[in-house]
């Protein structure tokens, strides 16, 4: 998992309440190479030194050999190499420039997906031109890195649990789907660890303004559909 250095700490903690240990990648290694695993996380980071950034970036994506690469509410460069938030506002300062891995992923044929609400997201690049039309402030905040599958959404979070239902179906595995009581528990979370709601600017237990309820239904909805669709 890549995150900006600043919340590393805080992001790991978040999974780790979803059940993986956050340790090493020697040490992850080691604990699934045996019959009886353990469930692993590992994070990693980069600079927001361009050129640094790029040989990183481009260090990771070899070492970690990914199947296909997915970025999550995480804000790409702007073609004049700054970050933006959904006002168009210029939010660089500690930003990683994680906008790399994508682009030695896609050089290399690994697939990526960008999911995003706002525009400003890596991957909404390959939609420019609805971004600047639908968006407001869209030329302003779009980012100019493309992944080759994009979901937009209401909220970033939504379109993970779709693409996790999505996947639960494909593999006819319901277990694998979000449920409602880890939404509960991870929101509540969220700002124990330091983590705030985005759109208010507080430690509140919300998500972009919305408050508990209304993700636990969008949970709710899409473990129905699959539990419905694999019986």
């Amino acid at each position: 998992v890549l995150t900006d250095p600043s919340v590393l700490h805080k992001i790991a903690k978040m999974i780790e309440l979803a059940g993986p240990t956050a340790m090493t990648l020697d040490q992850a290694r080691a604990a699934t190479a045996l019959r009886r695993f353990t469930a692993t996380l590992v994070m990693e980071s980069c600079t927001d030194d361009e050129d640094e950034a790029k040989e990183t970036c481009a260090r990771l994506v070899e070492t970690y050999q990914p199947k296909a690469v997915f970025t999550v509410e995480r804000a790409g460069l702007h073609i004049d190499g700054t970050y933006r938030d959904m006002l168009g506002q210029d939010y660089s300062m500690g930003r990683a420039r994680l906008d790399h891995v994508v682009t030695e992923a896609r050089y290399r044929g690994v697939p990526t997906v960008g999911i995003g609400d706002g525009g400003n997201e890596i991957g909404m690049g390959a939609i420019k031109e609805a971004v600047h039309l639908h968006v407001p402030h869209g030329e302003i905040l779009c980012a100019e890195t493309k992944t080759d599958v994009v979901i937009p959404a209401g909220v970033s979070n939504w379109g993970c649990y779709g693409v996790v239902a999505a996947l639960a179906m494909l593999v006819g595995r319901d277990r694998i789907v979000h449920t409602p009581e880890l939404e509960r528990r991870l929101i509540e979370f969220s700002p124990m660890v330091g983590l705030i709601d985005g759109t208010a600017g507080t430690l509140e237990p919300t998500v972009d303004g919305l408050p508990m309820d209304v993700h636990l239904s969008i949970v709710r909805l899409l473990g129905d559909i699959v539990r419905r669709s694999l019986s």
